[in-house]
C-alpha cells in the first residue's frame, strides 16, 4: 500500500515537472540551472540542429560551460535562427581568465548576418581586455546585438575599454549596455554600476541622453561616480536638453567623500563640478538637480557651480531639498513640501549652493515669503552677501527668515544685517539661534566679534525696521554684546519677541534700562544664563525695572539658579525672589516669570 502511494506520488510528480517544462517552453524562455560543460555541448548541438524552433531566450547562469562549451553555443549561433536571447552569468567562459576562445567565437557569431541573437549576458566570466576588444570589433560589423551586459570583468580603459567605447560611440542599434537602459520617460539607474563606472559605459551613457528624446528623468543616485564621471555626464547634457530631472545623490563628484567613521576621505578634484558650473550657466533644459550627499562643497568659491546658480541662465526650480515650484505635483517624496504657499521647510540646512539658488528665488519670487532652514548648514561669506543682495531686491516679498543652526559667523551676519535696514517689505521675524554670531573665519578677537551685534543694533533702530521677532539664543553674545542690543532696543519699539537664552549673560544694569524705557517688547527669553553666578543684584535690577515696565507679558529665566538654590545659596539669593514676586504684584501687565 505504501509503495502505491509513492508511485503515485512519483507520477504526480514528474506530471507536474512535465506540465512546467511545457508552459516554460511554449513561452519561448529556457532557464536550465547547474548543468556541466557536457550539457553545455549538448545544448549547443541542440541550437545547431534547430531542434527547438520556438526558443527564444536561454538562460545558464551558474552553469560550468567553460570555454570549450561557450565555443561550442557560439559556434551553434551562426545557424540558429530562433534564439535571441543568450544569457550566461558565472559560467566560467574563460576559464578564470587563462582561455578566451569561446568569448572569441560567440565575437565572431555575433558579426554573422545570420545570427539574430538581440541580447548577450556573460558577467562574472573574468573576460578580460582582449577578449573585450573581440566584442567590440563585433558591435561594429555586426547590426544585430542591441543589449550588451560584461559587468564584474576585469575591464577598464584598456585596449578592450577603449575599443568599446569607440564601438558603443558609433553603434546605432546598441540601446542598452551593463545594464544601462535608457529607453522612454523614466530612466532610474540608481545603484545600478554601484562599484564604479567605466569610460565606456560613461560614454554610452551621453550617447542615448542625447538619442533618446523623450527621456525627462534621470536618476544617477548611488553609483559611484567621480569627477571624471560628471565632467562627461555634463558635457553629454549640453546636447540634451530635452531632460528635465537629474539625480546625482550619494555620488563622490568631488573626489572627495566621508566613510562610515565620518572621516573625510578621497582627493579633491573640481573639474566635473566645474563642467557642470558651465553646464548651468548657459542652458535652459534642467528643471530640477539634486546633489544631495554628493559631497559638493565648491572651493572655487564664488567662481565655481554656486555663482553658475546664483547668476547663470539656467532654468531650476528645485535644487537639492528646495524646490520653488507652485502646486504639489512633486514625485520625490525625500523633499519636504512646504506647510503653506512659499515656505520653504527643511532639517539640513543651508550649503554654498542651495543658498546661492534660495537667493536666487527670493529675487524673481514674489510669492516666496517665509524660508525655514532649521538645519546643521554652513553660510560662507560670499553665501550671504548673495542672500543680503536678494532681501534689498523690489521683488523680494519675504517677511520670515529662520536660519537657526546655519554657521555664519560674523562675517555672514553683517550683510544680513545691513539688509535689514533697506529690505522692503521690512522683514518681521528672523531667526539665529546657533549661528556662532561672535565667532569669526579669520580668528577670535572679542572686539571685531562684536560687528555682528553693532550692525544688528543699527539695523533695529533704522526707520525701516519692522522686526517684530529676533532670536540668538546659543551664540556667546555676553555682557557686551547684550549691552549693545540693550542700548538700541531703548530707541525701538516695534519688536515684540526676543530670545537670548544661553549666552553667558550675568549683568543686569543694561538689560533694566532698556526695560525701563522700551514700550514694545512682549515676550523676553532670558533662559539658562548666568545671572545669579556673582549674586542677586543682576536679577533684582530686572525684577525693579519690570514694575514700571507696561508692555512685557512674559519673562523666561529658567535656568538662571533660583529654582535650584538650596540652604545657604537660597538665602542668597532671596532678595531676587522677592523683587520678582514683588513686580509681579505691582505690574498688571506681566503674567508669567518662569523660574
Amino acid at each position: 500500500k505504501d509503495d502505491n502511494v509513492d508511485a503515485i506520488e512519483h507520477e504526480a510528480a514528474e506530471e507536474s515537472a512535465k506540465q512546467a517544462r511545457d508552459v516554460n517552453l511554449r513561452g519561448g524562455h529556457l532557464i536550465l540551472q547547474d548543468l556541466s560543460q557536457a550539457d553545455a555541448w549538448l545544448i549547443a548541438g541542440t541550437l545547431s540542429a534547430d531542434l527547438r524552433p520556438g526558443l527564444r531566450a536561454l538562460t545558464l547562469d551558474g552553469s560550468a560551460v567553460h570555454a570549450s562549451g561557450c565555443e561550442a553555443i557560439g559556434h551553434a549561433l551562426r545557424t540558429c535562427r530562433a534564439l535571441r536571447v543568450l544569457r550566461m552569468n558565472t559560467c566560467q567562459l574563460t576559464d578564470g581568465g587563462t582561455d578566451s576562445k569561446g568569448v572569441r567565437q560567440l565575437a565572431y557569431s555575433i558579426r554573422e548576418p545570420l545570427c539574430l541573437l538581440a541580447e548577450l549576458e556573460a558577467r562574472d566570466n573574468d573576460v578580460d581586455e582582449d577578449a573585450c576588444k573581440f566584442i567590440a570589433d563585433a558591435l561594429l560589423e555586426g547590426d544585430g546585438l542591441r543589449c550588451l551586459d560584461l559587468r564584474d570583468n576585469p575591464i577598464d580603459d584598456g585596449v578592450g575599454g577603449t575599443a568599446l567605447a569607440a564601438a558603443v560611440e558609433e553603434s546605432e542599434r546598441l540601446v542598452a549596455l551593463n545594464g544601462i537602459d535608457i529607453n522612454g520617460i523614466r530612466a532610474n539607474l540608481a545603484c545600478s554600476q554601484a562599484d564604479g563606472w567605466q569610460p565606456f559605459e560613461v560614454t554610452f551613457l551621453c550617447r542615448r541622453l542625447q538619442k533618446c528624446s523623450t527621456l525627462r528623468y534621470l536618476n544617477l543616485d548611488s553609483n559611484d561616480l567621480g569627477p571624471i564621471h560628471l565632467e562627461a555626464l555634463a558635457m553629454g547634457l549640453d546636447s540634451a536638453e530635452h531632460i528635465r530631472v537629474v539625480s546625482l545623490r550619494d555620488n563622490k563628484l568631488q573626489g572627495t567623500f566621508v566613510d562610515d567613521t565620518g572621516i573625510d576621505r578621497g582627493c579633491y578634484d573640481g573639474r566635473g563640478v566645474k563642467r557642470l558650473a558651465k553646464h548651468l550657466a548657459q542652458r535652459r533644459g534642467m528643471r530640477s538637480l539634486d546633489l544631495r550627499g554628493s559631497h559638493i562643497d565648491d572651493r572655487a568659491g564664488k567662481d565655481g557651480l554656486a555663482q553658475a546658480i546664483y547668476e547663470g541662465s539656467h532654468a531650476l526650480e528645485c535644487l537639492d531639498w528646495i524646490d520653488l515650484r507652485e502646486g504639489s505635483g512633486v514625485e520625490d517624496e525625500s523633499i519636504v513640501r512646504p506647510a503653506s504657499p512659499g515656505v520653504i521647510l527643511d532639517a539640513k540646512g543651508l550649503d554654498m549652493c542651495t543658498s546661492a539658488f534660495l537667493a536666487r528665488g527670493l529675487r524673481a519670487q514674489p510669492e516666496l515669503v517665509a524660508v525655514e532652514a532649521p538645519g546643521n548648514g554652513v553660510c560662507v561669506p560670499w553665501s550671504c552677501d548673495c542672500l543680503a543682495e536678494a532681501l534689498r531686491t523690489p521683488k523680494c516679498q519675504l517677511i520670515r527668515l529662520v536660519l537657526n543652526k546655519t554657521i555664519l559667523r560674523v562675517e555672514g551676519a553683517v550683510p544680513l544685517f545691513e539688509a535689514l535696514k533697506k529690505c522692503c517689505p521690512p522683514l518681521e521675524v528672523l531667526e539665529l539661534s546657533h549661528a556662532c554670531l561672535c565667532d569669526s573665519w579669520v580668528g577670535y578677537n572679542r572686539e571685531r566679534s562684536l560687528d555682528a551685534m553693532r550692525e544688528c543694533a543699527s539695523a533695529l533702530t533704522a526707520l525701516k525696521c519692522n522686526l517684530k521677532q529676533l532670536i540668538l539664543d546659543f551664540n556667546k553674545l555676553q555682557d557686551d554684546g547684550l549691552q549693545i542690543i540693550s542700548n538700541a532696543l531703548e530707541r525701538n519699539f516695534s519688536l515684540e519677541t526676543l530670545g537670548l537664552r544661553s549666552n553667558a549673560l550675568s549683568e543686569g544694569v543694561d538689560l533694566g534700562r532698556m526695560l525701563r524705557a522700551n514700550r514694545g517688547l512682549t515676550s523676553l527669553d532670558l533662559s539658562r544664563n548666568k545671572f545669579t553666578q556673582k549674586g542677586p543684584e543682576a536679577l533684582v535690577e530686572v525684577a525693579n525695572a519690570l514694575v514700571k515696565n507696561r508692555s512685557l507679558k512674559t519673562l523666561d529665566l529658567t535656568g538662571s539658579g533660583v529654582d535650584s538654590a538650596s540652604g545657604p545659596r537660597l538665602a542668597l539669593l532671596e532678595p531676587a525672589a522677592v523683587a520678582l514676586a514683588y513686580c509681579l504684584d505691582e505690574n498688571p501687565v506681566l503674567k508669567q516669570v518662569r523660574l
